[in-house]
């Protein structure tokens, strides 16, 4: 079953250094032109941890271009479908400088086997899935919450002591 979504775009940026990144992004852009300098016009530069830091270092210098535009209403396995066809276009056309991890739109099973061969994917979702339990049982239990409060107000008290004697 398809879901709907909002209006959209599929959207490329690339640095002058030649990285490129591929995304989606819901947003009205009907007066939107078809390309520019800098974040999108609603102020949106994309996602993704290999991006950001990319777009730290380049902001003003990056080139967008819309590469599709989809109607309110479009399901969103046509919009995750252009997101693919463009990052292997980018692949194609910028090789290594196509910081897009993934292919693109909903998780693949390609996706999923990309991070589970990455050697600390395993461990870390392993730490969050213990912290997401954890807080779980502590958000469902007031004697836990009281406990760790104690141990909270110790903290703060002994801090505060520590300030006076200095």
């Amino acid at each position: 079953m398809d879901t709907k979504s909002p209006p959209f775009v599929v959207y490329m940026f690339v640095t002058p250094s030649g990285q490129a990144y591929v995304g989606q992004h819901g947003c009205y852009h009907a007066k939107w032109p078809d390309m520019g300098r800098g974040a999108l016009p609603d102020g949106y530069t994309g996602g993704g941890k290999r991006w950001g830091p990319i777009v730290k270092e380049h902001k003003r210098d990056l080139i967008w271009v819309i590469l599709k535009r989809f109607p309110a209403g479009t399901p969103k396995a046509d919009i995750d479908m252009a997101e693919r066809v463009g990052i292997r276009s980018a692949r194609a056309t910028y090789g290594d400088g196509c910081v897009n991890v993934f292919e693109g739109g909903a998780p693949t099973v390609a996706d999923h086997k990309l991070l589970w061969a990455d050697p600390e994917f395993a461990p870390r979702k392993a730490r969050e899935e213990r912290e997401r339990r954890v807080a779980a049982i502590v958000a469902s239990s007031p004697e836990i919450q009281a406990v760790i409060a104690e141990g909270e107000a110790a903290r703060a008290r002994r801090a505060e002591k520590k300030r006076l004697q200095r």
